[in-house]
């Protein structure tokens, strides 16, 4: 290889190189390794006092002992990972390794070659991951991962031992189930409009709120089956928020006073004030019933079946109108069609609900279709009884609007 060619392949290297003259304590630097350390060829002469300069005090005897080592061949490798200090003072990992390339007369190694890697983004992801795990397990607050498909997949000693189930106990059962039966139905609808949101990527709906209602609403919520009684001194002229009802609310530290400090854009539109109307439902009482869910997303599958399990309906799925198509024939041709399909309007590199709600139509003109969209702005939403659904769900919605879409679809006749 000519020189030329060396000398760019070291430039453009992402790694910085070295080669060191041992017999007489010199080496030559690459410019990715000057980079690297902050220092160039005119500022010092890489030698034993260079490396002991750069290498992080705390790291200098475990690295040279690693060198000293290789050259004695005790050791097979002489990678090993340590700090550096720049010239300019910041720290950074590295991993630096070297290979005896010469030796002298005598048979003792006399020149190295080797390479520094920057190592500091993933030895700073390592450390991070450590200290979550230990104030994760050690922590005295019941901490859990659950998964999106509502299943716990983490539980830390606390989470276990407050509750008195071991940890391949609690990873067996949905986390809905250790939520009080009152709290379900708040907490499950909160089931569902996050993830969905999160799950197409759409953008939060936002609306005038009343930052006070919103307050009262999520405080008491919070403190729910406890002994504290919450004390809300807001003004009532206080502006309306432009927000996401479902996004901006129900968290708080068990044991720990806290004090929030956030800045909101006010709102000038005036706060339609809306009768909230109290939903319920008898368990059971749709168990005649199945319910065909047709979405492209697994996660929106998902929360859409617990929803209408919770609801007490039976549910049938599947990825696209081609599915969707099959299966409602299917049941027709078993004499027991589904009492209603919700399907989702676009399904990409697939027949969407739209062809697929024209499809069922031919097969049984009486379909109970309900579309179902994030974006609001294409026509079939406003237009579905043109395309013979019989109502709309808007993406994300929440399980008062599943129960109350079905229960007028279902009621016609």
């Amino acid at each position: 290889m000519d020189s030329d060619r060396y000398k760019l392949i070291l430039e453009f290297a992402t790694e910085g190189f070295w080669d060191w003259n041992l017999k007489a304590d010199r080496a030559f630097l690459s410019p990715r390794y000057c980079e690297m350390t902050g220092y160039s060829p005119d500022d010092t002469v890489f030698d034993t006092a260079f490396l002991r300069k750069i290498i992080y005090p705390d790291d200098q005897q475990r690295v040279f002992q690693v060198f000293v080592e290789y050259l004695q061949g005790k050791r097979a490798s002489s990678a090993v990972e340590h700090r550096i200090v720049t010239k300019d003072g910041n720290t950074r990992w590295v991993e630096a390794r070297g290979n005896i390339v010469e030796h002298d007369e005598q048979g003792r190694p006399s020149r190295m070659v080797g390479t520094i890697t920057d190592i500091t983004e993933r030895k700073l992801a390592e450390i991070e991951r450590g200290q979550y795990f230990n104030f994760f397990t050690s922590s005295s607050e019941l901490m859990c991962i659950a998964g999106l498909d509502g299943y716990f997949k983490k539980t830390n000693p606390s989470f276990s031992r407050t509750l008195g189930y071991a940890e391949q106990e609690l990873l067996a059962r949905p986390l809905i189930e250790f939520i009080h039966p009152d709290d379900r139905q708040t907490t499950a609808d909160e089931i569902a409009r996050q993830l969905l949101t999160f799950a197409k990527g759409n953008q939060p709906i936002t609306k005038s709120l009343s930052i006070k209602h919103l307050v009262e609403e999520s405080a008491s919520f919070v403190l729910r089956g406890t002994k504290i009684v919450n004390n809300i001194d807001i003004p009532e002229n206080i502006r309306a928020i432009k927000a996401d009802e479902g996004q901006i609310s129900v968290h708080s530290m068990v044991g720990e006073g806290t004090t929030f400090e956030i800045v909101l854009p006010a709102s000038h539109e005036e706060i339609a004030v809306v009768a909230q109307e109290t939903a319920s439902w008898e368990q059971g009482a749709n168990l005649d019933k199945t319910i065909l869910v047709m979405d492209d997303e697994e996660i929106i599958r998902d929360v859409l079946s617990m929803m209408l399990t919770d609801l007490g309906y039976h549910v049938a799925v599947c990825v696209n109108g081609d599915e969707a198509v099959e299966l409602y024939r299917s049941s027709m041709k078993l004499g027991s069609p589904f009492s209603a399909a919700i399907m989702d309007l676009t399904i990409p590199g697939g027949m969407g609900g739209k062809e697929a709600a024209h499809h069922i139509i031919n097969i049984d003109p009486h379909a109970r279709l309900i579309v179902s969209s994030g974006y609001s702005s294409d026509s079939t939403m406003s237009e579905y009884t043109d395309f013979g659904f019989k109502a709309t769900l808007h993406k994300p919605y929440s399980i008062e609007e599943i129960m109350k879409t079905l229960g007028s679809v279902l009621s016609v006749a």
